[in-house]
């Protein structure tokens, strides 16, 4: 795990952990992350991503000052993300599936 990685890591635990997040599973690739997370009820799912995202982005961006010019804006992250309800009877298969990003974009075609 690269440097940058690690620190997205550290901040994506960190926050989690300083909010109550469940944060159950991730892992992040050079280009987007997949989480399984674990939400009560009440609360925001899209308030937490804005919340990952932008402190993490603030933060890398403090540690890695060169990386700003690298990815060419002001943040590190699309405003967007893709979210899905994972009942409990699929949590075991959406955790083999997270865990295994790496060999699955390795092996993808193009």
């Amino acid at each position: 795990m690269g440097p940058v990685k690690e620190r997205v890591a550290f901040w994506f635990e960190t926050i989690a952990e300083d909010k109550g997040i469940g944060l159950i599973e991730y892992f992040i690739m050079p280009d987007h992350v997949h989480m399984l997370i674990r939400l009560r009820a009440e609360e925001n799912l899209s308030y937490w991503m804005q919340l990952v995202k932008g402190r993490t982005s603030g933060e890398i961006f403090k540690e890695f000052d060169s990386l700003r010019m690298d990815v060419g804006a002001n943040r590190l992250w699309t405003k967007s993300f893709g979210s899905r309800y994972v009942p409990p009877e699929k949590m075991d298969s959406v955790l083999r599936y997270i865990r295994r990003q790496e060999e699955i974009h390795r092996n993808r075609p193009g």
